[in-house]
């Protein structure tokens, strides 16, 4: 099992809820360019007792990085904008931007109006009967039917406090809330009780990115490409 790395309690939610009311949209702009107490990792510690405008400048930069690698044809304002959405969205919420970033990179390469087979929409991939459930339970944000989904900033903030309710459903296992969110948690859970669970692919590709992210961050090299 994969140690968790931040911690995440029930208030979480409800502070980043909170913090979110009448937060601004991001501008639709994508189309023209073509707690349980468990120690946190060291990662965890450094980024949350490590702070200041130059690590959150390096932060910035590097997602804004992933942002050019994956859509290397839209415009630099909107690239832009979508970084800092996606970095901005993390602080508010308590969780490492480049977890998040790790996790939009693999779920959509950063595309705003992509959707699934399956019926997932946007940035984090989040399918609207689920979105619609967290705006319930957390009251963040207000919920418009699917175009919700479409505006990269909601995608992001609601993406995030899905996959922090999953941390914590899942006891601090960061490797289980990926799979349950790329799976759906009831899935894993009932793989979970039959003996039958494997992470699978997913987890491992995020994770994988995240540390080459986290060690980029730390000025330490890393084997593999960003993204």
């Amino acid at each position: 099992m994969i140690k968790r790395r931040f911690l995440v309690l029930a208030v979480l939610v409800a502070g980043a809820a909170a913090q979110w009311q009448g937060a601004p949209w991001f501008p639709d702009s994508d189309v023209n360019a073509s707690a349980d107490g468990t120690k946190p990792s060291a990662a965890a510690k450094r980024w949350q007792g490590v702070r200041g405008p130059s690590l959150d400048e390096v932060e910035r930069e590097m997602i804004l990085d992933l942002v050019r690698r994956h859509r290397p044809g839209t415009r630099d304002d909107w690239q832009q904008a979508l970084a800092d959405a996606v970095f901005t969205s993390s602080r508010q919420a308590g969780i490492d931007p480049l977890m998040v970033a790790a996790i939009v990179a693999k779920e959509s390469s950063f595309r705003t109006k992509v959707v699934s087979h399956a019926g997932a929409v946007g940035l984090m991939q989040i399918r609207p009967f689920v979105a619609r459930d967290v705006v319930e339970r957390s009251g963040a944000l207000e919920w418009n039917g699917v175009e919700t989904l479409h505006d990269p900033e909601h995608n992001v903030r609601l993406g995030i406090l899905y996959y922090q309710e999953l941390v914590e459903r899942f006891d601090g296992d960061e490797e289980a809330a990926l799979a349950a969110y790329n799976r759906g948690p009831t899935r894993v859970r009932r793989e979970q009780r039959s003996g039958s669970y494997r992470p699978g692919s997913y987890p491992r590709r995020v994770l994988g990115l995240y540390r080459e992210l986290d060690a980029q961050r730390s000025g330490t090299s890393a084997p593999g490409s960003l993204g």
